[in-house]
């Protein structure tokens, strides 16, 4: 069995330092959800390193966290899956502005699951240079599963979606 390098594009430091430390509904990224912690966001940055760099699980983010500040393994989960999905989120969104994309599209997880913001927010059309995170761009919300894809108006290869409804497991077209 032949051993293949995994190939990942590798972010300036200075890009992430900026990215971790821009505020989101007023807090940093360490502040959002555990009131303290200069020690958290030191110790999640390094995991999200190490994750890019060594493919480590969620799962193994989380136990480390929870061995290391006592938090409850929810807890943990959640605020790795929040600040994972705002970092590649935001990393996405500075992409489009760079190459000039004009507009996005929400596109929300349909489920029992799913939060009155982001069943609101499903399907609505933003403009890229406007977006802000939490208002008209996800995460909206801890543990937050919407995301944004590039709009793109009258194109011919807009594809209609489909949903199971939980009730009687039909598929039905949403869009």
């Amino acid at each position: 069995m032949q051993f293949q390098r995994r190939k990942f594009k590798q972010l300036s430091t200075r890009y992430v330092k900026q990215t971790l430390n821009e505020r989101w509904h007023g807090k940093n990224y360490s502040q959002r959800i555990w009131n303290n912690t200069d020690k958290l966001a030191e110790r999640l940055h390094e995991l999200f390193t190490a994750q890019q760099m060594s493919g480590m699980s969620e799962c193994e983010m989380a136990q480390v966290i929870e061995k290391e500040f006592g938090a409850g393994i929810y807890n943990v989960k959640r605020l790795i899956r929040t600040e994972a999905n705002y970092f590649h989120n935001k990393t996405k969104l500075d992409s489009w502005k760079e190459r000039d994309v004009k507009e996005y599209q929400l596109v929300a997880v349909l489920d029992k699951r799913t939060s009155q913001i982001c069943q609101h927010m499903d399907g609505k059309v933003f403009k890229t240079k406007a977006a802000e995170v939490g208002t008209d761009y996800p995460p909206f919300h801890p543990n937050c599963r919407t995301v944004a894809v590039i709009h793109f108006a009258n194109s011919p290869y807009a594809v209609t979606r489909n949903a199971n409804n939980p009730n009687t497991g039909k598929k039905f077209k949403i869009s």
